[in-house]
């Protein structure tokens, strides 16, 4: 399984998606605390995961993740600091990756 992270300094790319301690690699990949928005783009459906206290603690605005997210969040609202996508939660509330198919594809949708 795969992930996608969109980082400040280097922008969208996938990654593996480790089995197992899903919540130590989504906190390393935000640099802390994870907050969720689920998210759907054309028929693709997902989960952002941020920084929860991103804000706080002035982290740059992330635009693609802003757009990506746009009609999920309030209008004045953005998204800030280095950002990781996985697949929805399965029916059990697990959060679950991303086939390489759909990685590749919001690779694509995020650089066009």
């Amino acid at each position: 399984m795969y992930a996608v992270t969109i980082t400040l300094e280097d922008g969208p790319a996938v990654v593996p998606y480790p089995a197992g301690d899903s919540l130590t690699f989504l906190q390393g990949c935000v640099g802390g605390y994870v907050e969720v928005i689920d998210f759907d783009v054309m028929d693709f459906s997902a989960s952002l995961w941020l920084n929860e206290e991103g804000k706080l603690e002035g982290l740059d605005y992330n635009a693609l993740a802003t757009d990506l997210v746009r009609g999920q969040i309030m209008p004045h609202d953005y998204i800030v600091g280095d950002v990781v996508i996985t697949g929805l939660p399965d029916d059990e509330g697990y959060t679950t990756g991303l086939t390489l198919e759909q990685a590749e594809w919001l690779i694509g949708y995020l650089t066009f």
